[in-house]
């Protein structure tokens, strides 16, 4: 099952933008929904309906990061649907006011508070410095977990050299720190972040100053900065092999690709996740056997 997201624009408007409003409502989706499908948006219609109102506003972008719409819209859980089916009410939209046991919640309202199903933050960011990062965030234990994970996208001739393309790779985090941490990042090789976006915690002037990420993250998943490598000269982890041979009525090709042991051996955390081998065919082909 295959979900399109559509963007229909009334004027000319630059077409990354475009895209990255796109990808910015399927990121939100999944965190809200953990998979987009008909069902789920069928399911979770309210949800969505409130994300998108509060996502683009006449037209516009308007709230996008992910801890300012969990202030406002609560994120479907276990606990809250239990709490919502017992007492008959629905808490999608979050309050800055301060729920009272005593008026109108009663004792439903004092069981979803010790369950912690119903949580009240400040709308908005926890200030108008850092309005990315959501207010009264507390742990047990406070952990980061850093994940970089990069992907090839090229164009290989038929001895196994990068005639174009390079590497794109995100710098991915999930942050569970309480309070207002400040975080220091520092690359091996600062170098790869030359053709980068970064989130909008990162502090610039450190970056180009000290060539390291100094920043006041989001609470949870988020990715603090994106990158394009555009390099011909690679050193793939993969070696391959093409050869084409045309007859009278048919053609035959044959691909074989292997890892590079030399390339594994050097750095054994190395990890190829998947390997797709794509073959473009003409509308002019009548039929194919694979």
């Amino acid at each position: 099952e295959k979900t399109v997201f559509l963007a229909v624009v009334s004027q000319e408007d630059p077409p990354l933008a475009v895209f990255e409003l796109l990808d910015r409502v399927y990121q939100v989706l999944v965190r809200y929904l953990g998979e987009v499908s008909e069902d789920s948006l069928r399911t979770n219609f309210s949800t969505v309906y409130l994300l998108l109102d509060e996502m683009i506003d006449s037209g516009l972008p308007f709230t996008t990061e992910m801890n300012s719409l969990e202030s406002i819209i609560a994120p479907p859980s276990a606990i809250g649907k239990v709490v919502q089916v017992v007492s008959g009410t629905s808490t999608q939209v979050l309050s800055d006011v301060p729920a009272n046991p005593n008026e109108g919640g009663g004792a439903f309202g004092a069981i979803s508070s010790a369950l912690g199903s119903v949580t009240h933050t400040q709308m908005g960011g926890a200030s108008a410095e850092v309005w990315w990062r959501k207010a009264n965030v507390n742990y047990a234990s406070n952990e980061v977990y850093v994940d970089i994970v990069e992907s090839i996208d090229c164009i290989c001739n038929g001895q196994g050299n990068v005639i174009s393309g390079g590497i794109s790779g995100d710098v991915q985090l999930n942050t569970k720190l309480s309070g207002l941490p400040e975080v220091l990042l520092t690359l091996r090789n600062p170098g790869v972040l030359q053709n980068a976006s970064f989130h909008p915690c990162v502090r610039l002037h450190r970056f180009q100053r000290d060539k390291a990420l100094a920043f006041v993250p989001p609470d949870g998943d988020f990715t603090l900065a994106s990158y394009w490598i555009p390099d011909t000269t690679l050193n793939l982890p993969f070696h391959f092999s093409v050869s084409v041979n045309y007859h009278a009525e048919h053609g035959k090709i044959s691909i074989s690709a292997a890892p590079k042991l030399a390339v594994t051996m050097q750095n054994k955390q190395m990890l190829i996740d998947k390997f797709v081998v794509n073959v473009r065919l003409p509308s002019s082909i009548a039929s194919a056997s694979l």
